[in-house]
């Protein structure tokens, strides 16, 4: 299937640095208000719920 090696890559801004986020496999930029999140298709095919993300920010 060709679509096996796709993926989506969520990248999120935020106004503060964010604290917690229930997806162990994302990345943060250096000043941490960005967060990116990259899940294969299939993944997100067999497991719908694998991309609802939970954020905390810092007060």
């Amino acid at each position: 299937m060709f679509l096996s090696g796709s993926t989506y890559t969520f990248k999120y801004h935020f106004p503060k640095r964010v604290k917690s986020t229930n997806v162990e496999d994302a990345t943060f930029s250096m000043d941490g208000k960005t967060m990116i999140y990259e899940v294969s298709f299939l993944d997100m095919l067999k497991d719908p719920e694998s991309i609802n993300i939970e954020v905390e920010l810092e007060k």
